[in-house]
């Protein structure tokens, strides 16, 4: 086997963790932002449709809202069946609203800080290789 192959699996490797780590954090401050960003509004929950079944179900709602004085129709994401009917506290963005909720947010960061620590470890058992391989 190449020196050179083994280096460049190994580097490789901790890019793909890197790049993976840095990914899900740019989608945690997304989605932070696009939940927690806009204007705020109240909507009030119409309707909500699943689609797909078992462990892969989605669930869209739609609701309305009034911007400027004239009631608009949308997309509320993050809705739940229980808020059909009911008036919830929104961050309007265009042509939908988001309602708030931190859980997505945390979740998708601490994926990320845990791929960046093993993107970390990696290097870290990479360069003791090195230089035991050195001594040697």
């Amino acid at each position: 086997m190449k020196k050179g192959a083994s280096k460049k699996v190994a580097y490789s490797l901790i890019a793909f963790f890197v790049i993976g780590g840095l990914g899900f954090l740019a989608g945690a401050t997304w989605s932070y932002l696009d939940e927690h960003s806009g204007t705020a509004a109240t909507a009030k929950v119409t309707r909500c449709v699943s689609s797909g079944s078992g462990r892969h179900r989605n669930l869209y709602c739609t609701g309305t809202w009034t911007v400027d004085g004239r009631t608009v129709t949308g997309a509320v994401y993050n809705g739940r069946r229980h808020d059909v009917g009911k008036s919830v506290s929104v961050r309007l963005h265009g042509n939908h609203a988001s309602k708030p909720q931190i859980g997505v947010s945390i979740g998708l960061a601490v994926f990320g800080i845990l791929i960046l620590a093993m993107a970390v470890w990696l290097a870290v058992l990479w360069r003791r290789r090195g230089r035991s391989a050195q001594a040697t």
